[in-house]
Order: structure tokens, then sequence, then C-alpha cells
């Protein structure tokens, strides 16, 4: 099994960040590719990292972050969300999450925040 690390495929929408008041850092990419994978198998991209509130400790409201993976035609080939809720929220978390993909022909994956 190979280890594919994904990480410089990884675009952050930065003026989505800015608008919900949250950073994130730290983020990673990784795919494990089966010696006997075939046109027939599904993949899975895992992408890990920080969410940081912006300023203080605190979130606005509760925000979702979404992972999603392009291929090198531009379609959406796999989607993923985290939840993250205001009450619960202090400084920053993490996020682990899996993108189930059936191709392994990765151009991009977008992460990003949006109101819940």
């Amino acid at each position: 099994m190979a280890k594919i690390d994904l990480t410089s495929k990884i675009e952050r929408l930065e003026a989505f960040e800015e608008r919900l008041g949250v950073d994130f850092k730290s983020i990673s990419a990784f795919m494990d590719l089966d010696d006997d994978y075939d046109e027939d198998s599904y993949l899975t991209v895992d992408v890990r990292g920080e969410i940081h509130s912006a300023s203080g400790t605190q979130i606005a409201q509760d925000i979702i972050v979404v992972f999603a993976a392009y291929d090198d035609l531009d379609r959406i080939i796999g989607t993923s969300e985290a939840r993250f809720y205001s009450d619960d929220f202090f400084g920053l978390d993490t996020f682990s999450e899996s993108v189930n993909i059936s191709i392994p022909n990765i151009s991009k994956i977008r992460v990003y925040p949006k109101k819940n």
C-alpha cells in the first residue's frame, strides 16, 4: 500500500474564512492507494487540520467545514463535511474527515467554511 501526500493540492478559500471569523491551520491530506486498486474500487482521502477563531476564543455561529475533491476536468468527485458548534467552541478545534472518491486523479481539494 502506498500513502500519497496530497497536501500540496489543498486550496483554501480565505475570503470565506475571513467572512465567518475563522482560520484554518496545519491542514494535510493523504490517500492510501492499495496495490490491488481497480477502477471499481473506492479510495479514501483523509483531510486533517485545525480551525481557529480569528479573533478571541469564540466563533459567532455554528460552522460547517466543507471538503471537496476535484478531478483533472474540474469535476467534484467526492465531498465530506465537519460541523463546529459555537456553544462548544473555545479557541481552536481539530478535524479529521474522510472523502470517498472513485478515481485516484485529484487536481485539488477545496476546504472552506460555510454557515450551518
